[in-house]
């Protein structure tokens, strides 16, 4: 037991060590002394990589806040060789306390294929730093230019298969692998919301045929007083024209004449809503109507009408006998 212990407390001290170990050094060379602060280069794991594969590298640097880094010192996106391409390159920088800095991220792709493992190397780059003042990509003078060298870095990548296979024993045919038979999808409830949806749109074209009278609704009952409602309506956008006001009593009369049947005068107004009684709640309001048409047509006072009945009064008539119709 002591021996175990003494074993794995010797593996942790290893393990804290490696995770403290310092990042890969990196060479500065400065034109003007002092002026990069800090420079740490971050990597991935070094091996198990394979053609298609992508790298991602990341440096951080501090300098001076009173340079910039050269845009052009940055590696350029594109085919560095025939095996590795340099697919993305980011720059973000910030200023803080006196310095300014760099984050630098690229990201390589390998497309080297090794018969067995090999070490590759992403190559190193100089990056230049001007002072602030002068313009970026222009002639500098080589005293005042700062520059920091990033090394190589190495890594091992590994072959997709050996190097000489057996063949099976049914030929070169049995390197082919069967297709993978397609997965069943679980379709139980998408089932059951299309016929809800289904189900739902068929009793809204039912609801639609119905409130249009279209196919086997069309023997449906007339509804004057709907009809009424919705032609005075209309005719209340020129509530100050006196024909528009005429029209409106017509509208109605004729709707009372098509629901009893025949003409329907202001005597007839009670034998009309005993034969209709669901009109009854509506009696002192058909009273007014006929008064006030009485008025207009037969006295020519139409004034003394728009005073017993206004506009707005009748549509509101109309639209309540069009709700009794429609209920009925």
């Amino acid at each position: 037991m002591r021996r175990l212990h003494d074993i794995a407390l010797g593996l942790m001290l290893l393990v804290i060590a490696g995770m403290a170990a310092p990042p890969i050094a990196v060479h500065a060379e400065e034109g003007v002394s002092g002026v990069v602060h800090a420079i740490r280069d971050s990597h991935p794991r070094d091996f198990g990589y394979f053609p298609g594969d992508t790298i991602t590298r990341e440096i951080y640097l501090a300098i001076d806040d009173g340079y910039h880094l050269q845009d052009a010192s940055v590696p350029a996106e594109g085919a560095l060789n025939y095996w590795l391409d340099l697919r993305q390159v980011k720059v973000k920088s910030d200023e803080d306390g006196g310095e300014r800095r760099y984050l630098i991220t690229l990201t390589y792709q390998t497309f080297y294929v090794p018969l067995e493992v090999k070490r590759r190397n992403l190559p190193g780059f100089t990056l230049q730093f001007a002072p602030t003042g002068a313009e970026q990509g222009g002639e500098e003078d080589d005293g005042s230019m700062a520059t920091a060298h990033i090394p190589q870095w190495s890594f091992l990548m590994s072959p997709l298969r050996e190097i000489q296979t057996a063949e099976p024993p049914e030929g070169p045919v049995g390197f082919l692998k069967p297709d993978r038979a397609p997965q069943l999808l679980k379709i139980k409830r998408i089932t059951i919301l299309l016929a809800i949806s289904a189900i739902a749109v068929a009793l809204f074209l039912v609801l639609l045929a119905h409130h249009y009278a279209w196919g086997p609704f069309r023997q449906r009952a007339a509804r004057p007083f709907t009809v009424a409602a919705r032609q005075i309506g209309s005719r209340k956008r020129h509530a100050d024209d006196p024909e528009a006001y005429r029209g409106a009593l017509l509208d109605l009369h004729r709707a009372f004449d098509a629901t009893a049947g025949h003409r329907v005068f202001a005597e007839d107004a009670p034998g009309f809503l005993a034969e209709h009684p669901g009109f009854q709640s509506r009696q002192a309001e058909v009273g007014r109507f006929y008064g006030a048409s009485r008025l207009a047509f037969f006295k020519s006072d139409l004034e003394a009408a728009r005073s017993a009945m206004p506009l707005r009064d009748l549509s509101s008539l109309a639209s309540q006998l069009g709700a009794m119709e429609r209920r009925s």
